[in-house]
């Protein structure tokens, strides 16, 4: 737990004002992998940062800290909340954001103009609409859905990009995650396949996100192994 300690999340002026901080972790400071004595009104960690960088081999320590706290909330929000879960959820958000690099799709998003499967009837949707969060939701009915859901619109060109951006970067990949593919009973079935097809269409980097996923076992203590059933 050395690594939260050493950079505490309250000692950040965003998390003292920030409602959000205070709407997701309204309990105690509870370790999933270990007691704390810490005696603050704070938050539920399930991972630390040194622990998401052993996960995410060459992240930078940089975009680790920006990213750990709001990924520990959104899990907690989104009940991805056991070992397994956590390390399925995880490996695919890591490889998702290019280990955690982007919160926003490389490509220009050109290609996904008048693609009324992703609710993009509009003139400019795909580019407004590209692919944002770090686990990449796309398509302004996506988008849609998302800001329903939490209550706020992402659906001009100034909001959009507030996806790209922290807790909503994180936030949506849970709500991807758990409520819009709900992909947790396929994680307590360990099932890394079809996780991936539901992500990515296909199985699109499947090597990395099989490494990824042993790496967090490994951090995480979880001896099964993985079942990769369905291809």
């Amino acid at each position: 737990m050395a690594d939260v300690l050493a950079h505490p999340w309250w000692a950040k002026p965003e998390a003292q004002f920030n409602p959000f901080w205070q709407s997701i972790h309204p309990v105690r400071q509870t370790y999933l992998f270990g007691p704390c004595t810490c005696d603050i009104d704070a938050k539920v960690v399930y991972l630390t940062v040194d622990q998401l960088k052993d996960i995410a081999k060459g992240a930078t320590f940089s975009n680790i800290l920006k990213h750990v706290d709001p990924l520990n909330a959104a899990m907690h929000k989104y009940q991805i909340r056991t070992p397994l879960r956590i390390a399925h959820f995880i490996a695919q958000v890591a490889h998702e954001s290019g280990r955690f690099i982007y919160t926003r799709e490389i490509a220009s998003g050109a290609a996904y103009e008048g693609r009324k499967d992703l609710g993009n009837t509009q003139k400019g949707d795909g580019k407004r609409f590209r692919g944002r969060g770090l686990i990449q939701i796309t398509g302004r009915a996506n988008y849609t859905k998302y800001g329903t859901y939490v209550g706020k619109s992402f659906t001009d060109d100034t909001t959009a990009v507030q996806l790209e951006q922290e807790p909503w970067a994180s936030d949506s990949a849970g709500w991807f995650w758990h409520v819009y593919k709900k992909l947790s009973p396929l994680a307590d079935a360990d099932n890394l396949l079809e996780i991936t097809r539901r992500i990515n269409g296909g199985y699109n980097g499947l090597a990395d996100r099989r490494s990824m996923l042993a790496r967090a076992k490994a951090v995480l203590n979880i001896h099964q192994k993985v079942q990769e059933v369905g291809k």
